[in-house]
């Protein structure tokens, strides 16, 4: 399962604002531009507490760091800068200073445990 992680700080509330409205679109550009069903696609956020915002370094304001799958170098590229106009444009995104990490994997595996009963 692909995931869409933000990295931001905790107490940074128009990013908190940003990502609760569009994590849906987050997740339907992801799926656009990768090939993945939306079901697939899971945001799960980073928050960095604000206790612990001295301990990190050259960060933006905003990071997404995105799982891809099996992709060539070509096609990163490709992604990501598709993904930067996209999410820029369509999620509020276009005055605030982030970035897109896309790590390809070639190998992952992933199975869910439903409660029985």
């Amino acid at each position: 399962m692909p995931h869409i992680n933000p990295v931001f700080r905790a107490d940074d509330h128009e990013v908190r604002v940003i990502l609760k409205k569009h994590k849906t679109k987050f997740r339907e550009l992801v799926s656009q531009q990768l090939g993945y069903s939306m079901e697939d696609i899971a945001v799960i956020p980073k928050p960095i507490a604000t206790e612990d915002v001295d301990l990190a370094d050259n960060i933006l304001r905003l990071e997404f760091i995105i799982d891809t799958g099996s992709r060539t170098v070509g096609e990163v590229d490709m992604h990501k800068q598709a993904l930067e106009a996209d999410f820029g444009n369509s999620c509020d995104l276009n005055h605030i200073n982030f970035g897109i990490w896309l790590r390809p994997f070639e190998h992952s595996g992933f199975i869910e445990h439903k409660p029985i009963g």
